[in-house]
């Protein structure tokens, strides 16, 4: 270590012998004894001073002295050791081109083509860590899915939730495919790339346009999918692929035109296999070892896309540690800091009721935890009322709940909602709807207090038509829950949007069956029949964040609610996929018609 012992940026080292000469500079204007010296003579002090004459302390120089060197010394980069560095990254990547035409259905390899072909590719992807790549579907003309990128994991994604009917026109247009790709390539500044089609068939001008791909330096290698004997193409309807003659379509594979193609390209062939033959050759190594085809020119053998080399780490930061330690002395002298260091260990530490949490979460931040959890109990009794309250209410404490809630004084929209649930769930149905009614009030858009206040209105109509039996009407009531979850880092809203009166939502609710059946009131208990006094009130539509006091808004709450609106939303990336195609397609011009499949 001592032998290879040097200094990164030795220049710095010039800047200690400044420091030192303005430190002797200031040791020479500083004097060991009393400054009354230089303006008494000696044998008048005794007359003049009372005591022993203070003297000057050196030491803040000496100090100053040695935090300079080391400074000079940290950034002259003392260094001793290696470490490995890539030195240059030879631009390269992959795009793999998919076929998404009708013949892809096929089921001469089960379950199918495509469900085969979407596993390899897959493989394909992580066969090769850390290379950009990219993916191209194509049929009757070709859309880009992913450009070249790193994030693998984006196109890991969307590989399963491609399918034939994600492209708006059907055909095999492998030609505009392979153009697309190479655009990608060109766009990306990268002069060797590698284009992999995957595919079951190509039309006549492929085999020209990979060879004016490899002209340009990249690769166009084949993975073949299918058979030469071919089978039927299954629709989506369960119906069997025919033509226009009405004669069932067996698409077969032509090994030898994909072959040539893959020559023409400078590039590998393989047939799809149930094993990772496959994958090994398309992603082996260029050399003599890899086999089907001849390796590029500008390509040596044994390559490899990143050069290495060493570099000599900079060990000057450990100088910073006793660098820190000289500038927090010159804040106190050093007696000071030394009675410090041997007194507080030995004083007892001051209690604080602190626990591990309170380290990285504020207390709101816990309450929600606690909340998702389920750990009702964990909620202090000094938490702010709206998260009191909201515990109280999943715990089914509804007297408990109210008392909170009821505590708050300025009241928001939200905190009415709540507190309305709370008095429902209490029996306290006239008292609930005038919260509703406060609720909608100061938020006339608020769908979920509009929806419990119908409910309860049913309730009370139900009741009075109970009361009076003369007045009951042949309809029956029909009262229906609107559940929802409590999270208070979110806006109020449940997991199910409110359903219109014509029941176009989607997300409907479901009555509750039990207690319609069984002619009860959800809030009430029942008159007629006192042994079902103690039926499940049934849930309300509850915020999904706890009333909020004047001045204490949870923190986040903005981005729980975007969060949960998100999760009502389908999640469906192929059909975001196929509404992007048709757009792309809709402005371009027409591609000449091709087979259909």
């Amino acid at each position: 270590m001592i032998d290879h012992f040097h200094f990164l940026r030795p220049l710095y080292l010039l800047v200690a012998p400044v420091g030192l000469a303005l430190c002797a500079l200031l040791w020479t204007r500083f004097s060991t004894v009393s400054a009354w010296n230089r303006v008494c003579d000696a044998h008048l002090l005794g007359h003049l001073l009372v005591g022993q004459a203070p003297k000057q302390s050196r030491i803040p120089i000496l100090g100053l002295a040695c935090a300079w060197v080391l400074a000079s010394l940290a950034l002259a980069g003392p260094s001793w050791e290696r470490a490995p560095q890539s030195l240059h990254h030879t631009p390269g990547g992959k795009v793999l081109v998919f076929d998404l035409s009708r013949s892809m259905d096929s089921t001469d390899l089960r379950p199918s083509r495509l469900q085969r072909a979407r596993y390899k590719i897959a493989d394909l992807v992580t066969a090769a860590p850390g290379i950009p790549h990219g993916l191209v579907v194509f049929a009757g003309d070709a859309f880009v899915v992913t450009p070249l990128t790193d994030d693998s994991d984006t196109l890991l994604n969307l590989v399963p939730n491609l399918d034939t009917d994600t492209v708006p026109v059907q055909g095999s247009r492998t030609d505009l495919g392979l153009r697309l790709a190479e655009s990608l390539l060109v766009n990306a500044s990268i002069r060797h790339g590698e284009i992999i089609l995957v595919a079951d068939g190509a039309n006549p001008d492929t085999g020209e346009i990979a060879r004016k791909i490899a002209s340009h330096g990249h690769t166009v290698s084949v993975l073949a999918t299918g058979t030469p004997e071919g089978a039927p193409v299954v629709l989506a309807s369960g119906e069997l692929l025919k033509d226009a003659r009405g004669s069932i379509v067996i698409p077969a594979v032509d090994l030898d035109y994909l072959k040539r193609i893959s020559q023409s390209g400078n590039g590998r062939f393989s047939t799809l296999s149930s094993d990772n033959r496959d994958i090994d050759l398309l992603t082996a190594p260029r050399g003599p070892v890899a086999s089907l085809d001849r390796s590029p020119p500008w390509l040596p053998d044994n390559h490899s896309d990143v050069l290495h080399t060493d570099r000599w780490i900079d060990n000057g930061f450990w100088l910073i540690l006793p660098l820190l330690c000289l500038c927090a002395m010159s804040f106190r002298r050093g007696w000071v800091l030394a009675v410090l260091l041997v007194v507080l260990p030995l004083s007892p530490p001051p209690a604080v009721a602190m626990d591990w949490d309170d380290l990285w979460l504020r207390a709101d931040q816990q309450y929600a935890r606690n909340l998702k959890n389920g750990d009702y109990d964990k909620i202090p009794g000094h938490a702010p009322a709206g998260w009191l309250g909201a515990a109280r209410y999943r715990r089914g404490d509804y007297p408990g709940a109210l008392e909170a809630y009821s505590s708050i004084e300025d009241k928001d929209a939200l905190t009415y909602y709540n507190h309305g649930n709370a008095l429902a769930k209490n029996h306290s149905l006239e008292e609930s709807l005038e919260a509703y009614n406060a609720a909608l009030d100061l938020d006339p858009d608020f769908e979920d207090a509009r929806f419990n206040k119908a409910l309860i209105e049913t309730l009370l109509s139900n009741q009075e038509k109970q009361d009076n039996p003369g007045d009951r009407s042949d309809e029956p009531s029909n009262p229906r829950a609107h559940s929802g979850n409590q999270d208070p880092m979110g806006r109020a809203g449940s997991d199910q949007p409110g359903q219109s009166d014509d029941g176009e939502e989607p997300n409907s609710r479901e009555p509750d069956t039990e207690n319609q059946e069984a002619g009860l009131n959800p809030f009430r208990p029942d008159r007629q029949n006192p042994e079902k006094q103690q039926i499940d009130p049934g849930p309300l539509a509850q915020s999904d964040e706890p009333a909020r006091e004047t001045g204490e808004i949870p923190m986040g709450e903005e981005e729980q609610a975007l969060n949960q609106w998100l999760q009502r939303i389908p999640d469906d990336p192929g059909g975001l996929l196929r509404r992007k195609f048709a757009y792309q397609y809709s402005r371009r011009p027409p591609q000449p018609k091709t087979n259909p499949w």
